[in-house]
């Protein structure tokens, strides 16, 4: 009977090795939350146990994977209909996109909901993966302008940790612009 707790605190055990870098333990993590929750319908914690998995693939290069569960995670949350969920997933799913048209709809989908909910961290954080998004595909004004309103919100709102991470996605900017000396200046506020 405590097996969805036990899952529930693997995945967190799963994105805190993620944040720390360690991928292979967090996708373990993620895998062994599945193996208690697999033959329950615990939606809420199996969406963020395919979550999980779907963000340690992405940052171990593997994108296929990372879609998969990213796909996997998006189905179940729009079927639960649990909206906040659904547009993190949309963000996962995004970032493992390769045409750029399609994840600045995602993207645009997962913002919308996070002002429906009135989620400023959500906001902040889908505009800066977003920029980072329009950065790859050479789209750099844009890309510029989406991070500097996320840097602005996230300013307004006291997120210093999304304020370093929006900061040093300008200074990315910034060099694939070739504005090297505001780069630098960016990066090392960062």
């Amino acid at each position: 009977a405590c097996e969805p707790g036990l899952a529930a605190s693997l995945i967190t055990l799963s994105f805190l090795n993620g944040e720390a870098g360690n991928l292979e333990l967090s996708i373990s993590r993620s895998l062994e939350a599945l193996s208690y929750i697999k033959d329950q319908p615990q939606s809420g914690v199996l969406i963020n146990a395919w979550y999980a998995l779907g963000w340690a693939y992405y940052y171990s290069g593997d994108y296929p994977a990372s879609l998969e569960f990213g796909l996997k995670s998006l189905k179940t949350a729009r079927e639960i209909e649990h909206k906040e969920q659904e547009a993190w997933c949309l963000d996962l799913v995004a970032g493992t996109y390769m045409d750029p048209g399609e994840a600045s709809q995602m993207y645009k989908d997962a913002y919308d909901i996070f002002v429906e909910i009135e989620d400023t961290q959500g906001q902040t954080r889908i505009l800066n993966n977003w920029a980072y998004t329009l950065m790859k595909s050479g789209d750099f004004p844009h890309a510029l302008e989406m991070a500097q309103q996320s840097l602005d919100l996230a300013k307004h709102e006291g997120l210093k940790g999304d304020v370093v991470n929006i900061t040093a996605t300008i200074g990315e900017i910034l060099t694939n612009m070739g504005e090297y000396e505001q780069a630098k200046s960016n990066l090392q506020d960062a």
